[in-house]
């Protein structure tokens, strides 16, 4: 896995003084003539189960109070979520990294660029960035998933 492209040394030195988000964003994005390097990415074993009893978290090393619940959701609820995530999600009302970009787009499919350039997504409160609050005007609902009958 990862781009034929040799690391740029230079590129890697870049990263050295970035917070450690952005130094990971960047990292993972295909830009900056580095290759991909997948090394350190966590694989969580899943194992089926019957209900929220049976859901084990699994520590994340080195990042001491993270937890991951890797049977939380099944794969069809996983699927489902991401569908929503790729299609419904990057459209407004909700807020993306290509607001800011592009400003207001209905469907970002309508263009691969659009879809490449896809950071991110805030789902639920929208926070403006700008004001620094979260105006109650812009209050939607958090998607529901199965996970919700758990409780």
């Amino acid at each position: 896995m990862g781009r034929s492209k040799k690391q740029n040394p230079s590129a890697l030195k870049q990263l050295e003084h970035l917070q450690p988000f952005k130094a990971a964003e960047k990292r993972f994005k295909r830009y900056q003539g580095l290759q991909t390097d997948f090394s350190d990415v966590l694989i969580f074993q899943r194992e089926p189960v019957q209900g929220p009893a049976e859901v084990r978290p699994a520590a994340v090393p080195g990042r001491e109070g993270l937890f991951v619940f890797p049977a939380l959701l099944a794969a069809s609820e996983q699927i489902a979520l991401l569908r929503k995530c790729l299609k419904e999600y990057p459209r407004p009302p909700h807020k993306s990294n290509l607001l800011a970009l592009h400003g207001r787009i209905e469907n970002p499919w309508t263009e691969e660029k659009l879809f490449a350039q896809l950071s991110w997504v805030t789902l639920g409160y929208q926070y403006d960035w700008t004001a620094r609050n979260y105006p109650e005007e812009e209050k939607l609902a958090v998607p529901e998933v199965a996970l919700v009958s758990w409780l």
